[in-house]
């Protein structure tokens, strides 16, 4: 069984939060209040725990990437649903193929990257934020890096 842990609101009213650094890995096997990921919102830096234990099957972006409340953050299970976990994965509009978690197909929209020209490179042919990077000709001549929320 997988168990998709969606980022909580943290209070306040806050939408949104910064993947500041995962303190795990996919395929690591994770303990019960273990934490997973610190992140950083307007007001504070969290860190979130796993509420189950078992498999990291997927991480629901990269650090310095936002990510709406709601979303999903991580996904934990046993290994053997890795593939249903991505088989999960929404596809794109229309009826295409591609497989992304919603932080990818964010960048991918913020690139002006179409999903359907890219090859997955992911679990089951998902499409990962390395295969929007590895797009050389898609690229921009300057990329913008975003400041941090604390001052």
């Amino acid at each position: 069984m997988t168990h998709e842990f969606r980022l909580p609101d943290i209070g306040e009213g806050l939408t949104e939060a910064d993947i500041i650094e995962w303190l795990v890995a996919v395929g690591d096997e994770v303990a019960v209040d273990q934490a997973i990921v610190e992140i950083e919102t307007a007001k504070t830096t969290v860190e979130i725990t796993a509420t189950y234990a078992g498999t990291v099957l997927s991480l629901g972006g990269s650090p310095g990437e936002s990510i709406v409340v709601g979303d999903v953050l991580f996904v934990i299970g046993q290994e053997s649903h890795r593939q249903s976990a991505m088989d999960s994965l929404p596809q794109l509009a229309g009826g295409g193929t591609a497989r992304a978690m919603p932080t990818v197909r964010k960048l991918a929209k913020e690139k002006g990257i179409d999903l359907a020209t890219v090859s997955g490179t992911g679990p089951g042919g998902a499409i990962t934020r390395a295969d929007l990077e590895a797009e050389p000709a898609r690229r921009a001549t300057a990329e913008l890096v975003p400041m941090g929320r604390r001052r």
